[in-house]
C-alpha cells in the first residue's frame, strides 16, 4: 500500500476492532486515518459485545481481534465464528501483547486468519495494520 489504503475508485472495507484498552482503541483508529482509511468502523469493547453484535447482523470484512479482555477472552469470538457452519466469516486477525506459543496455536485452531503481537511503537502499529489490510483488501474472498 502506497500512501493510502483507498483509491477513489475503491471502496475501504469495514472493520470490527475488538479491544477493551481504549487507548489502543484510539491508536489503531489514529493509524488507519493516517493511512487514508475510509471504511467503517465497529468498536466492540468485550467479546460478548463483538459476539452480540455479529449476532445482530453487523458483519464487517475484517476483525482485528485482542486476546486479553476481561470477561470472555477474545478466543471466545473466534469459537462463535467457528460455530457458523456454512457461513462466510469474515477473516479475523489477532493483535495483542500475548507471546505465548499456546495462544497462538489456540487462535489458529479457533480459525484465526493471523496472529501478530501488537507493536510498541507507533510506526510499527501503522506498517502493520497498514500490511493487514493491504492484504485482506486485495485478497479474493467468497460472497456471503
Amino acid at each position: 500500500m502506497n500512501q493510502t489504503m483507498a483509491t477513489e475508485t475503491e471502496v475501504s472495507p469495514h472493520l470490527m476492532i475488538v479491544e477493551d484498552e481504549p487507548v489502543d482503541v484510539i491508536a489503531m483508529r489514529r493509524a488507519l486515518d493516517m493511512l487514508g482509511f475510509r471504511g467503517p468502523i465497529s468498536v466492540a469493547g468485550s467479546s460478548r459485545e463483538a459476539i452480540d453484535k455479529l449476532r445482530d447482523g453487523v458483519l464487517p470484512d475484517v476483525i482485528l481481534l485482542d486476546l486479553d479482555m476481561p470477561g470472555d477472552p477474545g478466543l471466545a469470538v473466534l469459537q462463535e465464528l467457528q460455530s457458523w457452519r456454512g457461513r462466510v466469516v469474515p477473516p479475523t486477525v489477532v493483535l495483542t501483547s500475548s507471546t505465548d506459543e499456546n495462544d497462538t496455536n489456540a487462535c489458529f485452531r479457533a480459525g484465526a486468519a493471523g496472529y501478530f503481537v501488537k507493536p510498541l511503537s507507533w510506526d510499527e502499529m501503522r506498517t502493520l495494520l497498514s500490511r493487514v489490510l493491504e492484504y485482506w483488501t486485495t485478497s479474493r474472498r467468497p460472497n456471503a
